[in-house]
């Protein structure tokens, strides 16, 4: 019997094993900024028109009213680029540049406004808010017949100005309505206006045949008497135009003024208006407010301090003026509460008993919480409910506009017994890469059928050919003599072909693909595809938050979210994607501890989080300083197309690589999907240092290099990068994007420009402009001092070795006496992107010959492996030896 140099493991499982979802999933991605048309009031449960849906049913028509809908204290506001805000608006929305979406109903708490010595005499038995006459003479009116007014006051006399604040302070971010009416004093020598300040920051100054204008309060130094001294002025940041121009002659007004999403709002006359701060309000402390800083930086979302509320009166009357306080709360204090419910129609049955999970996202700050309940599967749909809770004091409402909710399928993993063929198989190879754009394994299995039929174990069962199909699991373990098995590939039977010959041959050739085959587009067919059942990736920062929310992640404080909640990452989104179209036990798996971060630097940023967020999920145009944008998602699906590019596609945007392979400890095991920064999962593997030599050592031939060939790619040899950021609005394909950074190999250097010409590889991120200098300089810097080699290294003629793997070192030992020392590879080491393992068999011996196609390390990866740095090198000083090493 001859000598069995190789053999294999070739296990082939019955179609039970596949993984397999028996019930459907769904998934619910709402963006309420798309809602247009009227009848968004309280408890209406009318449905605009048009309504845009994120999840279509093509089987209903447009015309008939699919969907029940029902709102409970909650109204519907959209805040446009202009400055302005409409309540149940019906305007065109363009989704880049406008916030919209839905907040609790304010309660208005009208008040007793009393002042002056008839003060007492008044009264309606509401709250009294008492005033203070700082400069002319004041009176308190009676209450008038409205269910939502109490007592007024008026000035009288005819001094040409008059002022009053309210006795105590209204409470920081405190809301209020202010109604008046105004008529000119008929021997006025002023400028007829009105000013009301609140918050020792901001006002609204009313001046007659202008159009209102909202001031801030500025201060500066300046030298009186030879002392530094703070005083303030007012300086006008918008016009609040678009009204009538202010008539003192009989004007009536109503202005209120409250704080949402982070913004000043302002309703004058039905018209309104928002505001985004840059800059604090605070003031000195003067015993006008409680604030003790002044013009100091805080971000964009705004708030005023609890200071008084001013009239000042300049040549105007104000003939009544009654005051109400905006509230999220009930009069007893308990925060406001609401609803908006919503039934989404489904096509496919659901597991009513099915798991889920769901957010919302939109401006949740100071305390105040959106969340999804109530979820149910019902006869016609899936139905949730938006709740919307205001925060303790009941100062402040969330502001939603997009919500997810994702039920989960079932799942099943069934783990039945293989068969092995390998008595049958004539001929097999396997193939790993992972370079470039490209992560994948692929096997080729060639049968003899009729060894099959006629040498087949007695102890298969009677319908072993359904375990050779398409689609079947498959695993690959090799061995050489002496050796212990190597699983080498898992995966899917993909194209399997039959075939005979005239020498009554009869052959099946079994043709496989790792598990990303199921995530992947063959020919025209998706075997997995981005539909109307995925959401937007941003929605998993809601999710997450909620649940941070839920298990105690927030301040009760400020509401903000604790440091233990990092964010979102865009291996979190893998993770999410895995789970969707593999199954939960699979992304349970990832990384091989179902730690979709294990291989993230430490500083490694989240693509979004609390700490750089604020309106829910929206980093990048907070990080622009434009309006928020309510329709634009950072992560959004990539609609009809195959979920591997969609994961490929954010890998490259996190600078990390996506692939099924083995992690530490997971070597003869069903292989999982490996996700990180190359660099953390190299140093968490312990790599084998392979020496390919050209002459045998100890008698063994494994190793034994029969053909080298040594290539110089151009498509991957570069001198100069250059990071560049998002088209310039409105110039894209007329301008070059915003240059960010530019680095360059120097002029030492064997591959600079000076040696040839420039050569330029280019990097787009719209976030670019944050980290560019990073990306440039780390990128360049890779490159620099490498011999940039592409070597092809063959062990032929049986001296094949299973136990090199993908991403595995390499170098030669060239000592023989007809050793090619002209391609003086040296002792350079190269990473094995693509190794290939070819086995012929015959009844009772095996013939195995590997490829290795590598690629030159990098400087950094030199330098660790060289012993130069000690993160986890090997001092190489001496001449290096085959074993275990870590980089």
């Amino acid at each position: 019997m001859a000598q069995i140099f190789c053999d294999a493991i070739i296990n082939c499982f019955p179609p039970e094993a596949i993984a397999k979802r028996v019930s459907a999933g769904f998934v619910i991605s709402e963006d309420f900024s798309g809602m247009t048309g009227t009848g968004l009031s309280d408890g209406t449960g009318a449905l605009p028109d048009p309504y845009t849906d994120l999840n279509p049913t093509a089987a209903i028509a447009w015309g008939q009213t699919p969907y029940t809908f029902a709102i409970s204290n909650c109204s519907f506001a959209r805040f446009t680029q202009d400055g302005r805000v409409y309540l149940g608006s019906t305007l065109p929305r363009d989704s880049k540049t406008e916030l919209a979406g839905w907040f609790l109903t304010p309660r208005y708490a009208a008040l007793d406004t009393k002042i002056g010595a008839n003060a007492s005499a008044q009264g309606s038995g509401r709250t009294a808010f008492n005033w203070t006459a700082t400069s002319g003479t004041w009176i308190t009116l009676p209450s008038v017949d409205t269910a939502d007014a109490g007592t007024g006051i008026q000035n009288q006399g005819t001094t040409n100005y008059t002022s009053a604040h309210s006795s105590g302070f209204l409470p920081a971010n405190r809301g209020f309505r202010l109604r008046f009416s105004l008529n000119l004093l008929p021997n006025q020598t002023a400028l007829p206006s009105l000013r009301i300040p609140w918050g020792d920051g901001y006002a609204i100054r009313f001046i007659h045949g202008k159009c209102p204008r909202l001031e801030r309060k500025f201060y500066k130094s300046v030298v009186v008497s030879g002392v530094l001294t703070s005083v303030s002025e007012w300086r006008i940041v918008k016009e609040l135009s678009g009204g009538k121009p202010v008539d003192v002659r009989g004007g009536k007004h109503q202005l209120e003024v409250f704080r949402l999403a982070g913004r000043l709002v302002i309703f004058l006359d039905g018209l309104g208006y928002w505001f985004l701060d840059g800059t604090s309000t605070d003031a000195p402390t003067s015993g006008t407010s409680s604030a003790a800083a002044t013009n100091t930086p805080i971000g964009q979302e705004l708030g005023w301090n609890a200071a008084y509320v001013w009239l000042e009166c300049s040549g105007v009357r104000l003939v009544r003026a009654d005051f109400a306080t905006i509230k999220w709360s009930a009069p007893d204090g308990t925060p406001y509460e609401g609803y908006v419910e919503r039934v989404v129609p489904r096509q496919t049955p659901i597991d009513a008993g099915a798991s889920y999970s769901g957010g919302a996202g939109g401006w949740k700050r100071a305390g105040t919480s959106a969340t999804i309940g109530n979820l149910a599967i019902v006869d016609n749909g899936v139905k949730y409910r938006l709740n919307l809770k205001a925060n303790t004091d009941g100062i402040d409402s969330p502001l939603t506009d997009k919500m997810t909710a994702r039920i989960f399928g079932g799942w099943v993993n069934p783990t039945p017994d293989p068969i092995d063929v390998r008595f049958a198989c004539r001929m097999l190879s396997t193939s790993m890469e992972i370079s470039q754009g490209v992560q994948s394994s692929e096997a080729t299995i060639e049968l003899d059928r009729t060894m099959l039929e006629d040498f087949k174990p007695s102890s298969w069962p009677s319908n072993w050919k359904d375990y050779l199909k398409m689609d079947n699991p498959v695993t690959i373990q090799l061995r050489r003599a002496g050796t212990s098995y190597s699983t080498v590939f898992s995966g899917h039977f993909y194209k399997p072909d039959a075939s005979s010959d005239d020498n009554q041959g009869r052959y099946l050739k079994l043709t496989a693909r790792d598990k990303s085959v199921r995530l992947q587009k063959v020919g025209e067919v998706y075997n997995s595809i981005v539909d109307h059942r995925c959401h937007a990736l941003d929605l998993l920062f809601a999710e997450q938050l909620q649940n941070a929310f839920a298990n105690g992640g927030y301040n009760p404080t400020t509401g903000t979210p604790l440091p233990a909640y990092q964010g979102l990452y865009y291996a979190d989104a893998i993770k999410a994607l895995v789970s969707q179209f593999l199954g939960d036990a699979e992304a349970a798996r990832i990384n091989g501890n179902g730690d979709a971060r294990r291989y993230l630097p430490r500083d490694h940023p989240p693509v979004m989080s609390p700490s750089n967020d604020i309106a829910g999920w929206l980093q990048l145009d907070a990080l622009r300083g434009q309006p928020v944008a309510a329709g634009g998602f950072l992560l959004p699906p990539p609609y009809w197309d195959a979920p591997w590019d969609w994961m490929q596609s954010l890998a490259a945007k996190d600078q990390c690589v996506c692939f099924f392979g083995w992690p530490p400890g997971y070597e003869n095991q069903e292989p999982c999907l490996i996700y990180g920064r190359l660099p953390q999962i190299l140093g968490a593997t312990g790599l084998r240092l392979h020496i390919l030599r050209d002459v045998l050592v100890n008698g063994s031939r494994a190793g034994l290099l029969s053909m080298i060939n040594v290539e110089r790619r151009p498509e991957r040899t570069f001198n100069r990068v250059v990071v560049a950021g998002a088209d310039e609005p409105g110039l894209a394909g007329l301008a070059p994007s915003l240059f960010v950074y530019e680095a360059n190999l120097p002029n030492s250097d064997a591959h600079s420009a000076l040696r040839s010409w420039e050569k330029t590889v280019l990097i787009r991120d719209d976030l670019a402009y944050l980290t560019g200098q990073a990306i440039g300089q780390g990128v360049i810097q890779l490159m620099q001092g490498v011999d940039l080699r592409w070597p092809t290294f063959t062990l032929g003629n049986g001296a094949g070795d299973e136990r090199i793997g993908a991403l595995h070192l390499v170098q030669v030992n060239l000592s023989g006496a007809y050793a090619d020392v002209g391609l003086e590879l040296g002792s350079q080491t190269f990473r094995a992107e693509n190794v290939t393992h070819q086995c012929a068999f015959t009844r009772d011996s095996g013939s195995l010959d590997t490829t290795i196609r590598p690629r030159p390390l990098t400087s950094a990866e030199q330098a660790a492996f060289d012993g130069v740095t000690s993160a986890g090198g090997v001092n190489q000083t001496t001449p290096p030896v085959e074993g275990e090493v870590q980089l």
